[in-house]
């Protein structure tokens, strides 16, 4: 009589052939995106991708698109105050109307919208408590709700698009319930609609490089 193997073995195996399968017939290829003469990125701080599928870059010379065929770029015009503000740029996302929301190292946050191609500048005021707690955005995230989450050198902030103002979570030191740290690196959502907050300066409070175990 012809053995059959139990049905949790069986299944068990199939698991791990599909798993393995990929790793071992996979051929992983690199292609470039092609830039026209004389442009470079420098390096990218980020990449979205918007609702009509185009794919945008931060990077530290402007902020990039691409459609699959062509490279747009939109860099600061100093005589134009609806242009980008700054080219060194930190993070990017896009929301689900499209819209570009793009962190700058010490000039703010963007809002781009790609149908009038006008840019609205969010900057830190020191005279003004509900604005954005510090011009370098390091991270940004819309959640399930709809709330726009910005990471800054200066804690989080939750921003209110109907009244234009930023609420503050910062660290304290004498409540362990807040963050740990105000230096926002990274905010990512769950499925349960839980925000984790990743903090933390990479280098020591005196601006040195840390050391390397040895």
């Amino acid at each position: 009589m012809k053995r059959q193997l139990p049905l949790l073995t069986t299944t068990l195996f199939l698991l791990l052939l599909m798993a393995f399968y990929p790793l071992s017939g996979q051929q992983v290829t690199f292609n470039k995106v092609p830039l026209p003469e004389g442009k470079t990125f420098d390096f990218s701080t980020g990449i979205t991708r918007d609702n009509m599928g185009f794919m945008w870059f931060s990077t530290k010379t402007g902020l990039h698109s691409y459609d699959g065929n062509q490279l747009t770029s939109f860099k600061n015009n100093p005589l134009n105050p609806n242009s980008l503000s700054s080219n060194f740029l930190e993070s990017i996302y896009t929301d689900t109307d499209g819209n570009i929301w793009i962190g700058t190292l010490g000039q703010g946050l963007e809002y781009f919208n790609p149908a009038t191609g006008i840019f609205t500048h969010f900057k830190h005021d020191p005279n003004n408590p509900e604005s954005l707690a510090n011009d370098t955005v390091t991270s940004i995230h819309r959640d399930k709700e709809g709330t726009l989450w910005i990471g800054t050198h200066q804690g989080l902030d939750q921003f209110d698009a109907k009244t234009n103002k930023f609420m503050h979570f910062r660290h304290d030191a004498n409540n362990q319930a807040t963050l740990s740290n105000n230096q926002v690196r990274v905010i990512y959502e769950d499925k349960q609609g839980t925000l984790w907050i990743g903090t933390g300066s990479p280098y020591v409070d005196n601006g040195a490089l840390p050391k390397m175990a040895d």
